[in-house]
């Protein structure tokens, strides 16, 4: 469908087109001339959650963005949830319920009245508390929660009034002012007064929701930590008792400390030990050098019990000089003891031994001197390598001793350890659990800074948009529904489709009489089409030439009512009138007028034999019936499609006419008799069109003649110009 045809249909169905908007924008006009006026008022909250300041931030905070959106929208959804609409819903109702007259700034006289329809005077009477209503609203709020009260639920949760959530909700819109901090809430209503509160009580419902939701959130999260942190704290203590009962039982103090000890200690014993054993074994070979030169001296004086008993008590003094050092203790009385112990001692050697010279010739006092002196060396020595021994054994036992101790003791350390880290990391989930609590209470405080307004003036009312929205969605729906009528509609229409459906070349067409256009010159279509058709006759004729009697056009049609009879009957007056003796034989000649001095008619019957007929003599059943009396001889058949098919007699004919309505379609079977008449006849087969649009005939007969407006006139040149112009 090109932009021609469009508009063509449109002009066609104008009246339609402009009837149908009309009358809905009528009907619409007509059902809103009561429509209630609404009326807006609206407030900003400010709520500090993109730049609001945070006392758990840096001094320089990363603004969070996808937290901030986060926030907003949960602040929207708390602003828009049900339980806080149904508090609101709630405190608007008992302040309506409180009211005895209508108070423009609160409630109008049709609010009040809608009121009291839908409240009984039962319910009203019990729950109102005379100038007070946030009594009457905590009674309200008892009510609802009694599952035996149906009314209260109906209003809130079902009915259409202002008390209702779903119309709150539905007339409530919540946004955030871009990227502020601003929170903007709207509220429309078709009372001024009722918009009014209703934003007053939800503004007042929905701070104090949000901040008893981060509240209760905070508390939550604090309580838990409490919870645990006692848990932490006696594991903590019962960790610790354990590590201290462990070190007084093993009388530890440091056990590293005392473990490096022990072993520092036990290298220095040793060392010492290996030093004393040095100093032992050569005083023992010195004594036993010096015996071996004092000879059975030594034996007098070691036989002595004098000596052998204050030897013993020197070597027990010793040992005690020994141990002390070894422990740290004061020896000054013991080193007394021991010298003068050892001084009777030399006393003792001295009166046992009374040589004079030995065999070496050393004087016999120095040698036993010597002696002495080294005996008393080597006793010392002998006493300490004997401490030595012992503190090993000590030393050793104790490191038997304390060696397992070290896995037990570092067991409980880590045991300690873990507590305590599990102790502080739980301290500082609570210390910041209050500190967020803190922040929530003292930096997002939610603050109204645009308190909503009384609405004077009534929102600009939508009912022209109604209107106008009526009349054009009516004219697309009506332009739709003739465009697809157009598309769907499957009729021959113009001579274009007929060629392509038909597969028969176009004689002519002719115009559609029924509907008339009176801006149409119609006789001109008609001169014009029928000359189309005495030029083919002529080019057909010609071009066949023969001069052996007159030339048979057969006019017939696929069904009844096609129109071949008047347009065969136009075609002979035609040719008549250009002088020409024209028989025109019709089965039926009822509804043909011709005027005088035209065509020459007559009627034929068809009976049982009309499909053996074999010439124009057997046809007109008259025996004096000559063909050579005319030029030409047109002949109409009946319908193909309910009658038989002459074979014989169109076998001999020069044209064949199909006469085919544009208004119908063309079907299998229409395509199949064409073909069997085809297979019949000899002569050339054409196509006359009937009952074209006047619009659809340009495509044969040119720019159709008809009274147009300037407008129209140019946007016709126009179109035809955009062809060309794209051709350039």
């Amino acid at each position: 469908m090109n932009v021609v045809t469009l508009l063509r249909l449109v002009n066609k169905n104008l009246r339609w087109l402009v009837l149908i908007p009309l009358s809905t924008a009528i009907i619409a006009w007509f059902f809103t001339r009561d429509m209630e006026k609404t009326y807006k008022t609206q407030m900003v909250v400010y709520t500090g959650l993109a730049s609001g300041y945070d006392i758990t931030a840096s001094a320089r905070p990363s603004i969070d963005y996808f937290g901030v959106s986060n926030a907003f929208d949960n602040l929207i959804t708390t602003a828009k949830a049900r339980e806080t609409l149904t508090e609101v819903a709630l405190r608007l109702l008992a302040q309506h319920i409180s009211l005895k007259n209508p108070v423009p700034m609160i409630a109008d006289q049709k609010t009040l009245t809608e009121m009291v329809e839908i409240i009984p005077a039962e319910l009203r009477n019990k729950v109102v508390v005379k100038g007070n209503p946030d009594s009457t609203y905590f009674k309200l709020r008892y009510l609802l929660d009694d599952k035996d009260e149906q009314i209260l639920q109906y209003v809130l949760y079902e009915s259409k009034s202002p008390y209702a959530v779903n119309v709150i909700s539905s007339n409530l819109t919540v946004n955030r002012q871009q990227n502020s901090d601003m929170l903007e809430m709207v509220y429309t209503a078709h009372d001024p007064g009722v918009a009014l509160n209703t934003l007053k009580f939800l503004s007042m419902v929905f701070i104090e929701n949000y901040k008893n939701i981060k509240g209760y959130e905070a508390e939550n999260v604090i309580k838990y930590f409490e919870e645990q942190l006692k848990i932490a704290e006696q594991n903590l203590r019962d960790a610790e008792t354990r590590l201290k009962s462990f070190g007084i039982e093993n009388r530890i103090i440091n056990y590293n400390e005392q473990t490096r000890y022990i072993a520092e200690f036990q290298e220095k014993l040793k060392d010492e030990k290996y030093k004393e054993k040095m100093v032992f074994e050569s005083s023992k070979a010195s004594v036993k050098s010096i015996e071996s030169r004092l000879d059975d001296g030594v034996l007098v004086i070691a036989n002595n019990q004098e000596f052998t008993r204050k030897r013993a008590e020197l070597v027990k003094i010793n040992e005690q000089i020994a141990t002390s050092k070894l422990y740290g203790y004061n020896t000054d009385d013991l080193e007394k003891q021991a010298d003068k112990v050892e001084a009777e001692l030399r006393l003792v050697a001295r009166a046992s031994y009374k040589l004079s010279n030995t065999l070496e010739f050393l004087p016999p006092r120095e040698l036993l001197e010597e002696w002495l002196n080294k005996t008393i060396i080597l006793e010392e020595s002998a006493a300490r390598l004997g401490v030595y021994d012992r503190r090993m054994e000590e030393f050793d036992k104790l490191y038997d001793d304390f060696a397992p101790l070290g896995s037990t003791l570092k067991i409980l350390e880590r045991n300690a350890e873990l507590a305590e880290n599990q102790y502080l990391s739980i301290l500082e989930g609570l210390n910041t659990a209050r500190l967020k609590q803190q922040n929530v209470e003292k930096s997002n405080t939610l603050k109204v800074i645009d308190q909503p307004f009384f609405p004077f003036r009534p929102l600009p009312s939508s009912r022209k948009f109604i209107i106008i929205g009526g009349f054009i969605g009516m004219l697309l729906i009506t332009l739709g529904l003739i465009i697809a009528s157009e598309l769907l509609n499957n009729s021959i229409k113009n001579p274009e489709n007929a060629i392509k459906l038909t597969g028969l070349p176009l004689l002519s067409s002719y115009p559609d009489l029924i509907k008339v256009d009176p801006r149409i010159d119609y006789q001109y279509i008609k001169k014009g089409m029928l000359e189309q058709v005495v030029s083919g006759l002529n080019i057909n004729f010609y071009r066949d030439y023969r001069d052996d009697g007159p030339r048979v056009t057969l006019f017939t049609s696929i069904r009844s009512g096609e129109g071949k009879t008047y347009i065969a009957a136009q075609i002979a007056n035609k040719m008549a009138a250009l002088g020409k003796k024209v028989l025109l034989l019709t089965p039926n000649i009822s509804d043909v007028e011709l005027e005088d001095n035209e065509a020459a008619i007559q009627t034929y019957v068809v009976d049982s034999h009309f499909a053996g007929l074999g010439d124009l003599k057997q046809l007109t059943k008259n025996p004096d019936f000559d063909v050579e009396d005319w030029d030409y001889i047109m002949v109409e058949l009946p319908d193909l499609l309910h009658h038989p098919i002459p074979v014989e007699l169109i076998s001999g004919t020069d044209l064949t006419i199909f006469v085919v309505d544009a208004r119908n379609t063309w079907s299998l079977a229409d395509d199949h008799i064409k073909k069997l008449y085809q297979e019949a006849c000899r002569g050339k087969i054409m196509m006359m069109l009937n009952r074209v649009s006047a619009d659809n005939l340009e495509g044969v007969l040119g720019d159709i003649p008809k009274r147009r407006s300037k407008i129209r006139t140019w946007v016709k040149k126009q179109i035809n110009f955009l062809p060309k112009l794209m051709n350039m």
